[in-house]
């Protein structure tokens, strides 16, 4: 079983909000739900000093290139200020919709830009090279070449169980379920105030300092033009919050 997630607030949270939050209408972001202190104030905060200390690596599981780095780049800079080496694995080479498909530079030179402001010392980028349709295809072989590579104390960042790249959460629980690692799931806007279709226990918050926020904002910005560079979006809520799933 995957380790427990370390928590430090002990206020419970409601499985139900009031219908004029969820209703609230706020400006969607690319890969990140907005954190809006309307109702995320009131989730369990995620204490990455506790997550971390008992961690060997952070990896971050991208479906395309640059997923993750506007939904979880401060904890990522939180991992390498403990000293963690910070692994980005990249399934795919897919960037839909990019605004300058042929003209920017190569995918790999702008992560690694991003990941050096992030403050990433060690670790780096891993290629896997699938082709965009089987990560929905062939998730049990997905499954099986992620639990060779991951290892017990790995803190594991990817996709939630909920959004279009479910299929890819469902391979890494698979894999994870027998390495001993700490699974998080990054959430997936889907155009709503609060995520849908998630069980709002498992939600935690994560709060960046001011040193984080800076380095996940330069490292959007160097990054030169991801799909996932929402962070105008995510300034209509709180852009010092992320948030996370549990398990």
């Amino acid at each position: 079983m995957h380790a427990s997630i370390p928590q430090v607030s002990p206020a419970s949270v409601a499985t139900g909000l009031p219908a004029h939050v969820r209703a609230a209408s706020l400006p969607p972001a690319n890969d990140v739900v907005v954190a809006h202190p309307a109702w995320c104030d009131r989730l369990p905060l995620l204490d990455a000093d506790a997550l971390f200390a008992a961690a060997g690596r952070v990896v971050l599981v991208a479906p395309r290139p640059g997923d993750g780095l506007a939904a979880a780049g401060g904890l990522l800079a939180a991992a390498a200020r403990h000293g963690l080496p910070v692994w980005a694995w990249v399934l795919t080479d897919d960037e839909p919709g990019h605004p300058r498909a042929g003209q920017a530079r190569p995918w790999r030179t702008r992560l690694d830009a991003a990941l050096d402001v992030l403050g990433v010392r060690s670790g780096g980028i891993e290629r896997f090279r699938l082709p965009i349709d089987n990560l929905r295809a062939a998730p049990d072989a997905l499954a099986d070449r992620l639990r060779r590579l991951l290892q017990p104390g790995d803190v594991v960042l990817a996709p939630d169980a909920t959004g279009a790249d479910a299929a890819v959460a469902r391979a890494l629980a698979m894999a994870g379920s027998t390495t001993g690692c700490t699974r998080l799931g990054v959430l997936a806007a889907d155009g709503h105030a609060t995520p849908t279709g998630i069980d709002h226990r498992a939600l935690r918050r994560f709060e960046l300092d001011a040193g984080l926020l800076a380095r996940k904002r330069a490292a959007l910005q160097v990054s030169g033009g991801f799909r996932t560079t929402g962070a105008q979006a995510v300034a209509a809520g709180r852009p010092d919050v992320e948030l996370l799933a549990a398990g």
